[in-house]
């Protein structure tokens, strides 16, 4: 269906109430659906308990710093509104980081602003409807919840999280998803249950992302899925989704290599709690660096002697783990 030919729910954000009230007419005379306010503070309320295709905002609102201006376009985006800007403000005033959003100089004609609705409105439901569908399965609650928002509030993904892989396979009979993000340890379940899972992923046709703390001196052959290994940054998170779902219908990984994924040498975060004490002992990020890299160097020669050669991509994770993991056990 013509998206033009739809009923739009618009939030007017504008501190000129005549405006406001003119222009509600109007929009509703066009089958526009519109609700007004006259700051960005009640307009971040109003779409965080009612749901509108589209806003339309200005950028300068008495009593509001700009601060505010741009939080509340930014929950707006992160939503998956469609936003236009309507404003007097000079092209100097215009806050950074709007680009892509349609800006419109007041006074606005009619024909022209009712164009642009519905034109945002067209253009940010073809980008809805190209959302991934995210099914993540982490047994840390805070994670199950956390990674599932992120990725909602940026748009583009429609995800979902869950704490066992049980909950995780009565999700997927009832729907697909493009890609599966999973840890490989979750406690009281055996590396056979959490290979058979990881079998049942690749038998869906998803796409598989492997996000663990487990530790390998050899990485499994893994065709097709992605390996990251926690901490991950934002965007390399991004990314391995992105790639993971280009090759779902490649996905190839052994029996054999399903069982070495489920059976990781040892946890990375375990050289990290025995030394805990240690870490906490120094004063500064690096000597905690230093002292971590250390011990994990120490590992890896210890492997070494016993035939396992690790790899020197493994060494740079290893540093760059240690960096972050000491600089955030200060």
């Amino acid at each position: 269906m013509d998206p033009s030919a739809t009923q739009i729910s618009l939030l007017l954000v504008d501190d000129d109430r005549c405006i406001g009230s003119a222009w509600q007419g109007q929009l509703e005379l066009n089958g526009i659906e519109a609700l007004t306010c006259d700051s960005p503070v009640s307009a971040l309320e109003l779409i965080r308990s009612q749901r509108f295709d589209v806003v339309v905002s200005d950028l300068r609102f008495a009593g509001c710093s700009s601060d505010d201006v741009v939080r509340f376009l930014k929950a707006c985006t992160d939503r998956g509104i469609g936003l236009l800007i309507s404003t007097g403000a000079d092209w100097d005033e215009i806050p950074k980081g709007l680009d892509g959003i349609k800006i419109l100089n007041k006074p606005n004609r009619p024909d022209e602003f009712l164009d642009a609705i519905r034109e945002c409105h067209r253009q940010n439901t073809e980008k809805n409807t190209r959302r991934m569908s995210v099914l993540i399965v982490e047994d840390d609650e805070y994670l199950a919840t956390e990674e599932p928002d992120m990725l909602n509030r940026r748009g583009g993904f429609e995800a979902v999280g869950c704490r066992h892989p049980s909950e995780a396979l009565e999700l997927m009979s009832k729907r697909s998803f493009d890609v599966i993000v999973s840890d490989l340890t979750f406690p009281e379940l055996s590396a056979d249950y959490v290979a058979d899972f990881l079998k049942e992923v690749i038998k869906k046709g998803s796409g598989l992302v492997i996000l663990s703390a487990a530790f390998y001196w050899d990485i499994p052959k893994t065709d097709g899925a992605v390996i990251l290994t926690k901490p991950a940054s934002y965007g390399s998170f991004i990314e391995a989704l992105e790639k993971a779902k280009a090759t779902r219908d490649s996905v190839c990984i052994s029996d054999e290599a399903l069982r070495r994924l489920a059976n990781p040498d040892r946890h990375i975060e375990t050289p990290c709690m025995k030394w805990e004490q240690s870490l906490l002992s120094v004063d500064t990020p690096e000597a905690r660096c230093a002292l971590y890299r250390e011990y994990l160097r120490r590992e890896i020669n210890r492997a070494a002697e016993r035939g396992n050669h690790p790899t020197r991509e493994l060494n740079d994770l290893i540093d760059r783990y240690a960096k972050i993991s000491a600089t955030l056990r200060k």
